[in-house]
């Protein structure tokens, strides 16, 4: 609806409109739920969101002398808590996984370094 064609005492086209927007938003929402679910359930994907928490600091403190920097890592920082957050709300199970898998390769990968030396 454009701002020309807006009559203030048309509540039911109103109500309608938001309607609809409210269910738009609903169904992106479940896609990017879906979505997300999708690439935790793939451990390709899970080592993926893995190694995009560890860079974005979200374990580590932010402190800085330097405000600019320490606003950069804040900025990091919380780009890792709302992906934390998205976990805790989609599959919670799949984090311990993940960290299961990441404690699993690191193993792995530390033998394989001291056979090869």
């Amino acid at each position: 609806m454009s701002e020309e064609e807006f009559i203030p005492f048309d509540t039911a086209t109103q109500q309608a409109t938001a309607d609809y927007d409210e269910a738009v938003q609903r169904l992106r929402r479940e896609q990017e739920v879906n979505d997300f679910r999708t690439l935790m359930g793939l451990k390709e994907g899970r080592r993926f969101v893995r190694r995009l928490l560890e860079t974005t600091g979200v374990t580590r403190t932010s402190f800085s002398t330097d405000a600019l920097l320490m606003a950069f890592k804040e900025g990091n920082r919380n780009l890792g808590i709302m992906l934390m957050d998205e976990i805790a709300q989609t599959c919670p199970k799949r984090y311990g996984q993940m960290q299961k898998e990441f404690e699993d390769d690191e193993r792995r990968l530390a033998r394989t370094a001291r056979t090869e030396r």
